[in-house]
C-alpha cells in the first residue's frame, strides 16, 4: 500500500491509500498493472459516481382523466403530455412521481388495455389514468 499527500502552501492534505500490485489486470482488451492508470471515482453531490454512467430513461405519454387533472397545473382532462421516466418504472412509480393520491387512482390503461398498478412501462407507452368514478 502506498500513501500520498498533497502540499498546498503550508498545508499538507493526505490522500486515500492506493492499492498497488505487480499482478497484471485485464481492462477490456488491454493488460495493465493493477493501480496503473486507474482513476478515483468522482464525487458529485456527496455521492460516488462512475465515469460515463448515466441513468437510462424513456419517454411515455400520459393522459389524466376527470378529477385527477387538478393535481397537475398544466394537465387538461384527456389531453396527453409526455414524461421522461427511468427505465423499469412501474405504474405505481409513475403515480408517486406525479404526486397523485393513491386512494383516488383506480384504473390504468397502457396502450388501450387495462393493467395492474405493478405493470412495468416500456418506452413509448400511451397511458390513461382514471379515478374511481360512479354514475348511473
Amino acid at each position: 500500500m502506498c500513501a500520498f499527500a498533497v502540499k498546498y502552501g503550508d498545508f499538507i492534505f493526505p490522500l486515500a491509500r492506493i492499492a498497488t500490485s505487480v499482478k497484471p489486470v485485464t481492462f477490456g482488451n488491454e493488460m495493465r498493472d493493477a493501480g496503473d492508470g486507474t482513476h478515483p471515482a468522482p464525487i458529485a453531490c456527496g455521492r460516488r459516481t462512475s465515469y460515463g454512467v448515466r441513468e437510462v430513461t424513456m419517454r411515455v405519454r400520459v393522459k389524466l382523466f376527470a378529477s385527477l387533472c387538478r393535481y397537475l397545473s398544466d394537465a387538461a382532462p384527456g389531453i396527453p403530455f409526455e414524461m421522461e421516466v427511468p427505465e423499469g418504472t412501474t405504474l405505481a412509480n409513475l403515480v408517486d412521481r406525479l404526486k397523485l393520491p393513491c386512494e383516488e387512482v383506480k384504473v390504468f390503461f397502457v396502450n388501450g388495455r387495462a393493467r395492474p398498478i405493478d405493470w412495468s412501462l416500456e418506452p413509448g407507452d400511451d397511458l390513461g389514468i382514471f379515478p374511481l368514478v360512479a354514475g348511473g
